[in-house]
Order: structure tokens, then C-alpha cells, then sequence
């Protein structure tokens, strides 16, 4: 049990640090860099909602809507996939998806 608790306890930390770095690649205008962190934050923990809206938030300042709804569409799968099903993206992230310039009318959740 301690053990899993100290895996558990590094990845909290190396995902915070993912978030914390991919924040601030996107302030300095690195969305390709913030684009990577948040795909290794999803390594570790594939369902995260805060790396789920940091690779939103790269894939959109990177080349907008086409590469946004590719993006979406792979996170979908990823999180799907990666959870046995168990597990989708939050609302939070659909709404961000749209507000981002997503296609309202996408139905990539069904």
C-alpha cells in the first residue's frame, strides 16, 4: 500500500508539473512545447480534465479549428480507450472545446 502511494504521489507531482509548464510554454507563445506537455501529463493519467484542456488549449493556439476538432477527436479515443470505457471527457472539457472555436454542432462524444 505505501508503495502505491508513492507512485501515486509522483505522478500528482509530475502531472502538476506538466500543467505548470505547459501553462507557462503557452504564455510564452511555445504551444508546440505545451502541445508535448500535455500529452505526457495524459501518459500518466489519461482522463486528467486539466491536461485534457491544456492539449485543447495548444491545438488551438497552434492551428485553430481543424487541428482542434483532430485533437478532440484523438482525446475522445485516448480517454476511452485508456480507461476501458470507464471514463470520458468532462463537460468542462466540451464546453472549453467549444468556446475555443470547436464545432458546436460535433458530436464526437457519441
Amino acid at each position: 500500500v505505501a508503495e502505491e502511494l508513492l507512485v501515486y504521489e509522483i505522478d500528482r507531482l509530475v502531472v502538476d508539473f506538466v500543467l505548470d509548464a505547459g501553462d507557462a510554454f503557452l504564455r510564452a507563445d511555445r504551444p508546440r512545447d505545451a502541445e508535448l506537455a500535455a500529452r505526457q501529463g495524459l501518459v500518466l493519467s489519461p482522463a486528467h480534465e486539466e491536461c485534457c484542456q491544456l492539449l485543447l488549449r495548444a491545438a488551438s493556439a497552434l492551428e485553430g479549428g481543424e487541428r482542434l476538432q483532430a485533437t478532440m477527436r484523438w482525446l475522445v479515443g485516448h480517454v476511452r480507450e485508456a480507461t476501458d470505457g470507464d471514463d470520458e471527457l468532462s463537460g468542462d472539457c466540451w464546453t472549453l472545446y467549444r468556446k475555443l472555436g470547436g464545432d458546436p454542432a460535433t458530436q464526437l462524444a457519441e
